[in-house]
């Protein structure tokens, strides 16, 4: 079972850094298939997803950055929900470090995610919080915890994939884990690459009408 965000196509394969994981094993399918998802403490993979009677997606987004006791990096293509903008604002405050890689511009919602950008870090603890523009089209959607738990598939940070769209997620812990492991060495590897924000950008008004109109 493959998930991620990631096109098939070949248009995408190379111009665009995404993110896809391979799950094996029938459970994993059956869970898909049948939407009902079986949660247990021992589970170092879980699958996530929003279903017609549950969303579940913002539910362990939200209870995942609740949980960090050090840091957070994020790698994302689209990003505006106000909710976790205010979360993760609140958490830098609380002493939580946030590394947040966003694509230096997109196709589609860009003004949106330049809102977004300068909420955070008008709201955020400087001295806790950044923000890096990638310099390619990112596509992918990644959150690291702590560098133990990794929350990887198709859900971006909008509210209308976080609480409607059929998103689907794995959740992967585990320190050793190959997932984590990998995760780890793909944000070094593009914050490397990537130009961190001196501060807030500078917005305009027809920026305010784009973002508004999720543009």
């Amino acid at each position: 079972m493959l998930l991620g965000g990631m096109n098939i196509s070949s248009d995408y394969r190379y111009s665009w850094h995404d993110f896809l994981i391979e799950l094996r094993g029938t459970r994993f399918v059956e869970e898909y298939l049948s939407q009902t998802l079986r949660i247990s403490t021992d589970d170092s993979v879980r699958l996530v997803m929003n279903t017609l009677h549950h969303s579940a997606v913002r539910e362990v987004i939200t209870a995942l950055i609740n949980s960090a006791a050090r840091e957070i990096i994020l790698e994302q293509a689209y990003f505006s929900d106000p909710g976790i903008v205010d979360l993760l604002a609140r958490r830098s405050h609380e002493g939580i470090y946030i590394r947040f890689i966003l694509p230096l511009k997109t196709s589609v919602h860009n003004s949106a995610n330049i809102v977004a950008m300068a909420a955070l870090m008008e709201k955020g603890n400087d001295e806790r919080l950044q923000i890096f523009r990638y310099p390619g089209m990112l596509h992918g959607k990644l959150i690291l915890v702590d560098r133990q738990r990794a929350f990887i598939g198709s859900a971006n940070l909008i509210t209308s994939s976080l609480d409607a769209m059929g998103e689907v997620n794995v959740l992967v812990t585990g320190r050793n884990h190959n997932v984590v492991r990998r995760a780890r060495e793909i944000v070094r590897r593009d914050l490397l690459r990537s130009t961190p924000l001196q501060g807030p950008p500078q917005l305009k008004w027809v920026t305010r009408v784009l973002a508004y109109l999720g543009l």
